[in-house]
This record gives C-alpha cells, structure tokens and sequence, in this order.
C-alpha cells in the first residue's frame, strides 16, 4: 500500500489503533454475555427443578395432590356431567385413596348430590370405574 504524507499515515494509524480497541471491547463483551449467559442457565435450570411437581390449577379449580377438581353446582344426569368434565379436558373424578375421598368430602355439600366417575353401565350392579379400575376400598 502506497501512502502519500505523513497525514494519511497518522490518519491510517488511528484508526487501526480505534480497530484493535473496538475489538478489544468485542473480546470482552462477548465474555461478558458468555458468563450472563452461563449464569442465566444455571437459573433457569435451579427454576425448573423447583418447579417440578408443582403444579397450578385454572381458576375455580382446586389442588389436592396432583390433580385439579372442579365442584359443579349444574344440575346434569350422568352423561351430561360426564361430557361437560370431556369438554373441560377433564373427566368425572375417579377416587383412588381414603385422603382423596377425605378431600372431596370436604369440599362438597352433603345436602347435594354430585356424580363421580363409577359406573354399572356393562353390568348392573358391578361397579367400576370409568377409567376401567374396580374400586380399591369401599
């Protein structure tokens, strides 16, 4: 390369001198957002793990374990709340223990009358519920 004077030298001088600082600053930006990024990881995996098994129901939804209940005060036969829980993604509660049962009791009137997910459609009188189970206590 061919430079007249000693202006266009100094001027080509300076500004290798502003590149080499610019890219001195790009060295340790991109250490910078390297850490950021190691440390935002490390959190997001810390959140996670203490997220799992936790779970949140929709609103009027109650927890209790693992699942979420909705307590309907609709006056529906059997196959309307059946449908009405499907349309919901859900489906009629099938108790599974005596804390669940416990759970339920709680969180109903025992004046009113609400269905679960049993049935003796197949046989009468042999009931069993919807998801194929015989009950595990009575």
């Amino acid at each position: 390369m061919y430079w007249e004077g000693t202006e266009s030298t100094e001027r080509a001088l300076g500004l290798l001198q502003e590149l080499a600082a610019v890219q001195r600053r790009q060295t340790r930006l991109r250490g910078w957002i390297q850490q950021h990024f190691q440390e935002l990881q490390e959190v997001t995996g810390l959140l996670c793990r203490s997220l799992e098994g936790s779970r949140r129901c929709s609103a009027g939804w109650q927890l209790f374990g693992k699942s979420c209940y909705s307590f309907s005060w609709e006056s529906w036969s059997w196959e309307e709340a059946r449908e009405a829980c499907a349309d919901l993604g859900s489906h009629l509660v099938v108790v599974n223990s005596e804390e669940e049962q416990e759970f339920l009791l709680e969180n109903t009137n025992r004046s009113s009358s609400y269905w679960l997910g049993m049935t003796d459609r197949e046989e009468k009188g042999k009931w069993v519920w919807i998801n194929g189970e015989n009950p595990p206590f009575r």
